[in-house]
């Protein structure tokens, strides 16, 4: 029994120090990370599930798809879309926001979802 409250207080005590260091770390971005799962390809802006991009509207398509960088055709293999253009394979291996959630570029000095969301108030 003792041993069990021992156990519970340690638990509850290492959560409590890495919710902090999240919290009240002073890059408000959570690091690199392996990337977004889904794109928009015109913005470079990431995320974890599909749907609109939060600047354009455009709907993110998933990363790792090729894409055509004219006509904006998307392939699931590479090699040259109908235009005659090489595919370009989509990804965005950057660091994740930790305001928004989305994915922004790894070299970027601000995220710009969080720009375009402050400027609207």
């Amino acid at each position: 029994m003792r041993h069990d409250r021992i156990f519970a207080v340690v638990l509850v005590a290492l959560v409590g120090v890495m919710t902090a260091a999240v919290a009240f770390g002073s890059d408000p971005y959570t690091g690199t990370t392996p990337g977004a799962k889904y794109v928009c390809t015109s913005c470079k802006v990431g995320a974890d599930s599909p749907g609109k991009c939060p600047l354009c509207a455009k709907e993110m398509i998933k990363a790792g798809t090729y894409m055509c960088p004219a006509c904006d055709t998307t392939s699931d293999k590479p090699g040259k879309c109908g235009c005659g253009r090489d595919y370009v394979k989509t990804e965005l291996a950057g660091k994740k926001c930790g305001g928004c959630g989305y994915y922004i570029a790894k070299d970027a000095k601000s995220c710009p979802v969080c720009d375009a969301r402050a400027k609207k108030m």
